[in-house]
């Protein structure tokens, strides 16, 4: 038998994406089911701690010298927010089938799961100028990767965590290229860069190449 707890700690400790908040929501789900069989954990159950996550709302972190201390803030979590902890179990259920740690033919708890509806989405539209406008602005940043940096999201779709991460071995300016060794979900990715983004990136281009 392995408790939820423990299951959860396996889960965390084998996760291959970069997702820096899974651990965090296991977490929460490890304090509702605690010590109960990981493979013995219901929709009804997992519903139920959706629920206590939306009733115990946002929180506020505060770091004292005995370490952080979270705070309850009053607001609501958003339904895109609940989705997402359910979303992380999914993941964990996932990894514990690869790992072999839940029986053959085990089915995760987390199908069939009704997810909360989120309000009706607002489409933003935004056009090449737009986007131009907004590197130019980065430009006057003292941030003196602002607008390459920029120029990478609005081309490529790439998270914060993979721009930050980028390293020249990942690019290839003459091909028109770049790779992430990893993304959210642990996978490489190779996103093709637009001429107008490169030479929005100009700035990177000057610096000397390094590894």
């Amino acid at each position: 038998m392995n408790s939820f707890k423990d299951a959860a700690q396996i889960a965390i400790a084998n996760h291959q994406g970069i997702d820096p908040n899974l651990a965090t929501r296991l977490a929460f789900f490890a304090e509702a089911f605690d010590q109960k069989d990981v493979t013995l954990v219901t929709g009804a159950d997992i519903e139920l701690a959706l629920d206590q996550l939306a009733a115990r709302g946002k929180l506020k972190v505060q770091r004292t010298k005995n370490g952080l201390v979270y705070i309850k803030t009053g607001l609501p979590l958003s339904p895109a927010t609940i989705n997402r902890y359910l979303n992380s179990l999914g993941s964990m259920y996932k990894g514990l089938r690869r790992l072999r740690v839940t029986p053959r033919g085990f089915i995760s708890p987390t199908k069939g799961v009704e997810r909360p509806q989120g309000g009706t989405a607002r489409t933003l539209e935004v056009t090449l100028d737009d986007v131009k406008k907004l590197i130019a602005a980065c430009r006057l940043s003292r941030n003196k990767k602002l607008a390459a940096i920029t120029a990478m999201a609005c081309t490529t779709g790439w998270r914060v965590g993979n721009l930050q991460t980028l390293k020249w071995r990942d690019l290839d300016l003459k091909q028109g290229y770049a790779d992430a060794q990893r993304t959210k979900n642990g996978t490489p990715h190779r996103a093709v860069l637009l001429p107008w983004g490169l030479k929005s990136c100009c700035p990177i281009r000057l610096l000397p190449h390094r590894t």
